[in-house]
């Protein structure tokens, strides 16, 4: 079942034609700079580091905490934590618990962050030089690192809530342990918890050791899954004891053996994921609200099940002991239960979202690049995609997914519950094609259960072949040349080149003799040239702060802007980058490095308004680096540091947003209202 919702394909022909023309997209690297893209995923990455402490009652082992922020989350919700065990193999594999597809899926659905702690153990006893317990009891100062990260992702994310929101713990041994003392620590802001094979129960014949944490009447409300493996006979034990302990207390908690592992997790992700999706359905506050308080359980949607048995029932109809039976939240966890406590997983009927976002790139003699990307099946996650050229199969990515202690995955699944590195990309190059050839690719999304999602929209190959002409221009000894920041083509196909050169200004026949040049002296940085309908010449100077209009001959007609002056107000640009001109004179100005605007004058260079702030948000701008015009009069800004192209009316009004194409850079509106985008794909 997709998480992505179906969005109506019923939009108007302006939009679907130009996005689609969109992917003709020349990517190559052109005046970038300032810009951090994602590492992985669609969402960003945040790190915090802690070096260990020799301070008492502070954590005795260095940490990293890697936070994902699903994109679009305006205000979170929420964390779900992912908590690998003990021991130096588990702290390394569990490193990777932030970038998991499939656990983003669930946290993209709920606005929240996902969460994974590493420990940097440096031995296996739990005890010993930086052993795991002086981590996994949060007593001995993981709780206030713990909760301290929090404030700094805070900082750094620029999403305050993260100090205060709460969380939903999952834990693999001591991991669980690590959740277990938390739930008596912070019961106020625990949403749901999911012990797979672990709890403090472990240590009940070790009381100096590790003391038993006293538990509070509200980590009772809390719900809760206990899982062990079948082969692990110990830890069935303590998480036997462990459900009973709190399910005499009344506490909504349920219990799951998986019968085919051993402490492994092999898929028990099948039903956590599940299981903290029903419970943050469940508990969190309305979206807005401001009230931070959980709400209670609603024992209404439960169902109940025999502590030895598969079968589940709702709780009115449920003929055994209420107090030692598993509680599960509602009939979709229930029936997940049933399936998970008879094989070890969880069926599923429902195919995957399709591939999105794909890009198809001729690498010349290396062959075709093909680039997408792709959100994780809610219910089963990705076992591997399949790339189509011209409608038949031509690869799996990867060739064959491995599955060493549960299904077969794109992420290979560790013993911890954790994509195994190094981590794949969703990428695919063709080396059959031949330079210059055109194919029509498409991507197709497996799940885990086998089920494909429908192939992705078709993308061609549409990167213009070339070969560079080492005689082309003719350019006279006397004429510099410098970084080319600017080009265009006046109406009688002369290429105007802008060059941070002296002269700046340089222009040439189609078969490359030179014509003429102007600007020494007049131009101090270079950014863009363009031509209005009467055929002037403009030129962005970005060292200058000035947009300058010039007759063909290079004589000066008008200065926007004032020279040498940053600002932003009626008279003053910030680092100005792009302007474009209507048939009708009107002036519209990307500015730029410094604001985060677009900036109108009329046709006698009278400001009339300007709109756009710094920001991510719809209408916000993060370094307009160009801006285009069509037919219609729509407005198209390269919204660079987004990484998304932002259309708009002449007034202002947001019309649309494209985003993940390619980090754009520059625009070119072709006579057919065919846009063409320079650019590059988003860096690490």
């Amino acid at each position: 079942m997709s998480m992505r919702a179906r969005s109506a394909v019923n939009r108007v022909s302006w939009h679907t034609k130009a996005r689609t023309r969109l992917v003709r997209s020349v990517f190559v690297l052109a005046c970038v700079s300032g810009f951090v893209g994602p590492a992985y995923g669609a969402g960003r990455y945040f790190k915090v580091d802690y070096p260990a402490s020799t301070v008492p009652d502070e954590l005795r082992i260095a940490v990293t905490y890697t936070l994902w922020i699903p994109d679009g989350a305006k205000t979170l919700r929420g964390i779900i934590v992912h908590q690998h065990g003990a021991g130096m193999t588990a702290s390394k594999e569990g490193s990777t618990a932030a970038y998991d597809l499939h656990w983003q899926a669930l946290a993209k659905k709920w606005d929240c962050a996902l969460l994974g702690p590493c420990y940097h153990v440096l031995s296996e006893g739990d005890l010993g030089p930086a052993g795991s317990e002086y981590w996994f009891d949060p007593r001995r100062g993981s709780d206030k690192t713990f909760v301290k990260a929090l404030g700094e992702f805070a900082d750094k994310a620029g999403h305050p809530e993260l100090a205060t929101v709460p969380w939903a713990l999952w834990g693999h041994s001591a991991g669980g342990i690590w959740s277990d003392v938390m739930v008596t620590l912070h019961p106020e802001r625990i949403i749901a918890v999911y012990f797979r094979s672990g709890s403090t129960v472990v240590f009940r014949d070790r009381p100096v050791e590790f003391p038993r944490p006293q538990v509070p009447a509200a980590a009772y409300t809390i719900p809760m899954m206990c899982s062990p493996g079948v082969k692990e006979k110990t830890i069935t034990s303590v998480m036997l004891t462990t459900f009973r302990e709190y399910r005499a207390e009344g506490a909504p908690i349920g219990y799951a053996q998986d019968p085919r592992t051993g402490h492994e997790c092999g898929d028990s992700r099948y039903l956590a994921i599940p299981f903290l999706d029903a419970c943050l359905a469940m508990r969190l506050p309305d979206k807005g609200s401001q009230d931070p308080t959980l709400k209670p359980v609603d024992m209404g949607q439960a169902w109940l099940a025999p502590l030895t048995g598969n079968e589940a029932l709702p709780a009115a109809e449920f003929k055994g002991n209420t107090a030692e039976s598993v509680w599960l939240p509602n009939e979709a966890v229930a029936r997940a239960w049933m399936d998970y406590v008879k094989t070890g997983a969880v069926d599923d009927s429902t195919p995957p979202p399709a591939p999105s976002t794909i890009r198809v790139t001729d690498k010349g003699d290396q062959g075709t690049e093909i680039v997408w990307d792709a959100e994780a099946d809610f219910e089963s996650g990705i076992c591997n995609f399949i790339v189509l050229r011209e409608g038949q199969e031509l690869a799996s990515v990867p060739e064959k997914p491995v599955g060493k202690f549960g299904r077969p995955l794109f992420q290979s699944m560790t013993y911890h519950d954790t994509p195994d590195q190094p981590m794949p990309e969703m990428r695919y190059l063709d080396a059959t094609g031949k330079a210059g050839e055109k194919h029509s690719y498409s991507v197709i999304t497996v799940n885990s259960v086998g089920l494909k999602s429908p192939a992705s929209y078709p993308r061609i190959n549409l990167s213009t072949w070339y070969q560079v002409d080492p005689a082309w221009p003719q350019r006279p000894g006397n004429i510099q040349w410098g970084a080319m920041s600017g080009v265009a083509v006046d109406a009688e196909d002369h290429v105007w080149v802008l060059s941070r050169a002296q002269p700046a200004v340089q222009v040439y026949q189609p078969d490359g003799k030179f014509l003429l040049s102007w600007g020494q002296g007049q131009i101090g940085t270079a950014h863009q040239i363009k031509f209005d309908s009467q055929g002037n010449v403009w030129v962005v100077d970005v060292g200058s702060q000035v947009i300058l209009q010039f007759t063909p001959q290079g004589k000066l007609l008008r200065t926007l802007g004032t020279p040498g002056q940053a600002g932003c107000d009626e008279r003053h640009f910030n680092k100005p980058t792009d302007v474009v001109i209507t048939p009708g004179g009107e002036i519209f100005v990307s500015d730029g490095y410094g604001n985060g605007r677009v900036v109108h004058f009329d046709k006698d260079g009278k400001f009339v308004k300007a709109w756009g702030k710094l920001g991510t948000g719809p209408g916000e701008l993060s370094l307009p680096h160009a801006i285009a015009l069509d037919s219609q009069g729509r407005l198209y800004v390269a919204d660079r540091n987004n990484a998304r192209i932002q259309v708009f009316a002449q007034d202002g009004t947001l019309l649309d947003q494209w985003r993940d194409i390619l980090v754009p850079c520059g625009l070119w509106m072709a006579k057919n209202d065919e846009l063409w985008a320079c650019g590059s794909s988003p860096m690490p």
